[in-house]
Formats: structure tokens, sequence, C-alpha cells
């Protein structure tokens, strides 16, 4: 059982912030493959999400996301494939040059390096896959999974404390199962943002397709100060005050036009259990969450 203070809340909206996103291949070439090993291996994404693959046992280029196998032709699987297996055949011989260069030498970045540097051709085309080819794919990419790659899913956000060592109290503020990654946490007492005293965590896949990460600060819970969590997703402001009791109060402020103003004085008592995921919707929503 949770007891609702009256609260005065006023909100402008934020726009979501414009989007990153990037397109990756990584390819690894292996000396003596194993069982289960493939000699060669390629693999893109887009942001986090694979969307191709090629080995050297199937010798095949293949799509990773339903998007893709239902907007490329099979001709450019085909182009690929030949593409690939000829990257095949390139890491394969370098692999063996490092080999000999590591048995007679000590200097084989700087071997390696000049090597590079004298192939003018592979440079130049390194660059304009860079600079052109790799941006043209990628907005062609971002087009076709727009669903998955454009959308956007808003945190779930939790407090709790834990006594991380004895006479010190370390409130945690989690996010879980926002998209995209770019996501803004910190931590404030009575007011005041709290950079220097804050621990982050890493922004995680969470293996949904979504994200989660955390934020955390020491206290003194004898202080009577006030803490409060404070998480910014695209045009989601969310706000979670942390009282005296065990209990946390989680204040979702969810702005969806370009100016809003809210001013609300609410009071009562309620109990909730919550099984959902909260979704972008207009107003304010306060949900009692059990202390962890």
């Amino acid at each position: 059982m949770v007891l609702l203070l009256p609260l005065l809340v006023v909100l402008t909206a934020k726009p979501c912030a414009a989007r990153t996103h990037s397109l990756r291949y990584f390819r690894l070439g292996v000396s003596e493959p194993g069982r289960g090993i493939p000699e060669f291996i390629s693999v893109g994404y887009v942001d986090s999400h694979p969307v191709t693959t090629y080995d050297s046992v199937s010798q095949l280029k293949k799509p990773q996301a339903p998007w893709m196998a239902e907007n490329l032709a099979p001709d450019h699987w085909e182009r690929y494939t030949q593409l690939l297996r000829g990257w095949q055949r390139t890491f394969k011989m370098e692999l063996k040059q490092l080999q000999g260069h590591y048995n007679h030498s000590d200097n084989v970045a700087h071997i390696t390096k000049r090597a590079w540097e004298a192939n003018r051709h592979e440079l130049q085309y390194q660059k304009n896959w860079l600079e052109e080819e790799c941006i043209a794919w990628l907005k062609r990419f971002l087009e076709y999974g727009k669903d998955t790659l454009q959308r956007t899913e808003a945190p779930l956000v939790r407090v709790h404390r834990k006594e991380t060592f004895p006479g010190i109290t370390t409130l945690f503020c989690r996010a879980y199962g926002f998209y995209p990654p770019e996501i803004s946490m910190t931590w404030m007492k009575n007011g005041k943002e709290m950079l220097q005293e804050m621990d982050y965590g890493d922004i995680l896949p969470s293996g949904d397709g979504t994200y989660q990460t955390w934020v955390s600060l020491d206290l003194d819970p004898q202080s009577g100060d006030s803490y409060s969590c404070h998480v910014e997703h695209c045009d989601v402001h969310r706000v979670l005050q942390v009282p005296q009791e065990s209990e946390t109060i989680l204040l979702v402020m969810t702005a969806v036009t370009a100016s809003i103003v809210l001013a609300v004085g609410l009071a009562g008592v309620g109990v909730l259990a919550w099984r959902r995921r909260l979704r972008e919707q207009n107003g304010i929503i306060y949900l009692p969450t059990s202390d962890q």
C-alpha cells in the first residue's frame, strides 16, 4: 500500500532527438578451423540487428532479417556470394602471409601497413565504399526495415535500494525494454544533478530487440535528503521519486505534442500489480513498485 501525495507537475514536451544508425560488416578468418569453427565468416548488422550472414561451410550469403529477404532479389544474394567467396580466398592468403611475417620479424604491423598503403586501387575502393556505397545501402536497409529499425518503445523504469557495504546504501535506477538505444538517465538530490557521484551501466541488448541499462548513486539513509531518478527517451520524460519508506513511486510523464503543460494535484491510496509494459500515452500515471 502506497500513499500518493499531492503533486504539482509542469511538463514541457521535448521532441525526439535525431537518431543515428550504422551499417557494419564483420569478417573473420581462422588459420586453423576446427569443428564448428568455419575458416571464414562474414556477418552484417544494421544497428544491433543482424541482416546478412556468410560462412565458408555453406559458401552462401543469406538474409538474417525477413525484410531483407523480401526486398532484395535472388541475383543480389548470388552477386555478393561470389564477392564473399573472393574475400574468403583473400583472407586465407593474407593469414599465410601474416604467419610468415611473424616467423621472421617483430615489425608485423609496419609491414602490413606498408603493404596496405601500396595498394592504391584497394584504398580507393574502400574510400568509395565508406563514403558513398555504405551510406546508400544503409538508407535502403532503413527503409526496408523501418517498422523494426525506426520504431520507438518507451522504457520500463524501476528504482530500488540496496546495502552494498556496511553503512552504505546504493540507489539503483534501471531502465528496460526501450528502443532506440539512445537514453539519458540521471540521479538528482534535493533537485540538484549528481553527475560526479553517479555510476553508469552500459547500454546492452536485452535479447528481444530492446535495450537495458542502469545508473546508481550512494546515499546516507539517515540524511533525510530527497532523491529522484530522471529518465529521458525520445519524447518521454519519467521521474521516479524515492521516499524515505521502502516503497518507491513511479511518476510517468509522457509528451506527445510539441508543447504540453500539465498541472495536476492528486491524493489517494492505491495498490496496483503491474504486469504489462508501459506504452506511450498522453497523461500522468502513478505506479507503486516494490523494493527489490
